[in-house]
């Protein structure tokens, strides 16, 4: 290449040879390449793009092989960010090498200069070896790459698994995963049980205490919580301070509404759901949510009384109760949860809140109390024109235990 001689770029530019020429001595993938070859090289196949330009369009067949010499690319599939690629890296080799479609579009991300070598003759320099060498060196760098950035993808949704299978018993984790995950939080209308659980005068008596004190405390009060909503099927929707919130029947078929489900309408629309005998809300534990919540219920409420929390014997009150809510993931992509939403779950929350007033341990509404058989309804007493704050008087049932 003569000193004297000079180029043009794609964009009109003057550009000498001597200048070109250490541009491209400069290049990683051409190291050590016969000046045969370099020679083939121009200034035409410069190319700078603006910010957002394409610089490869996912789809089209790959007709060069671009290096990039300045700036940032982006890599995207489907219009999703996977990677992004800087000076002196390669984009589009596989599909030159292969003679196919690009898989993924190329965005400039602020001003990028490339080198875009048409496919004709980057095959020619792949049949030589120094080139070849370079190439696999830079492939070898992005395996390695990927290869990382897979390891900490699989680590953190391990990290996501982990946290949800501490959420719900092994038993329906695994139904969930015969029905697969990425259906679990799909948005649907569904019926199910929700209980609150409190302990009575916790906020006074934390007071008293220090934080490890709180955390060793209430945590190993918390262990057995968890252990005895999961040996009833039911999920652990969230833990608020010392609150627990579960749910059952969040696994059930989504169900289908010709209108929308208003979760906000108020009490006094809410005909009480009744008990079907032959329905989904069957006599057995197994075919009703309402009974195992039940169960769950008091089997906490007896448990609780063997947990201490400053020196004090553990006093809980617990709300539940049943109706159609939302069930799904809710939030963004920094941060999403699985929960269920609506007035049956403000209810259950203000029944809680309700079972020191009228002196029960556990307090349901109409709902709940019609989803249970006769032998579980003889276990309430009925309560009715209960005031609650931000509604009208509502009738609900305080647990008394079983009748001799």
């Amino acid at each position: 290449m003569s000193q004297s001689q000079r180029w043009k770029t794609s964009a009109g530019r003057s550009l000498d040879s001597e200048t070109f020429n250490a541009l491209i001595a400069a290049i990683p993938v051409l190291q050590n390449v016969p000046n045969h070859l370099l020679r083939q090289l121009t200034a035409e196949m410069l190319r700078t793009y603006a910010d957002g330009g394409i610089i490869l369009q996912e789809g089209k067949l790959a007709d060069r092989l671009i290096v990039i010499l300045k700036g940032t690319v982006e890599i995207l599939r489907d219009g999703v960010f996977l990677v992004s690629r800087s000076a002196n890296e390669i984009i589009g080799e596989l599909g030159v090498m292969d003679n196919v479609a690009y898989s993924a579009t190329a965005v400039a991300w602020g001003t990028v200069q490339v080198l875009a070598i048409p496919a004709a003759l980057a095959k020619k320099f792949l049949k030589n070896y120094r080139f070849t060498l370079n190439l696999i060196k830079i492939l070898s760098a992005k395996l390695r790459e990927a290869t990382d950035d897979e390891a900490v993808r699989l680590a953190q949704e391990e990290n996501m698994f982990a946290a949800f299978r501490s959420h719900v018993h092994p038993r329906v984790l695994d139904d969930l995963l015969a029905r697969g995950l990425e259906n679990y939080g799909a948005p649907r209308y569904i019926d199910c049980a929700i209980l609150f659980a409190d302990i009575r005068s916790y906020t006074s008596l934390s007071l008293e205490a220090t934080p490890e004190q709180i955390v060793k405390e209430l945590s190993r009060y918390l262990d057995g919580m968890i252990e005895i909503i999961h040996a009833h099927d039911g999920m652990i929707d969230k833990f608020i301070g010392d609150n627990v919130m579960a749910v059952w029947g969040f696994a059930q078929p989504a169900r289908h509404h010709s209108t929308p489900v208003s979760l906000a309408r108020p009490l006094r629309d809410l005909t009480p759901m009744r008990f079907m005998p032959n329905g989904p809300n069957s006599t057995t534990v197994e075919g009703n949510h309402a009974v195992k919540a039940l169960n769950c219920a008091v089997a906490m409420w007896k448990a609780a009384q063997k947990y201490s929390f400053r020196g004090r014997p553990i006093e809980i009150g617990i709300g539940l109760n049943y109706g159609t809510v939302f069930c799904g993931n809710v939030g963004n992509d920094r941060k999403r949860q699985f929960t269920v939403l609506g007035h049956p779950v403000n209810l259950a929350s203000r029944f809680e809140s309700l079972t020191k007033e009228l002196n029960a341990p556990i307090v349901v509404g109409e709902n709940f109390y019609h989803q249970l058989p006769p032998r579980c309804r003889r276990q309430f007493r009925e309560h009715r024109n209960v005031s609650v704050r931000g509604l009208d008087a509502i009738t609900c049932y305080g647990y008394v235990g079983e009748k001799r």
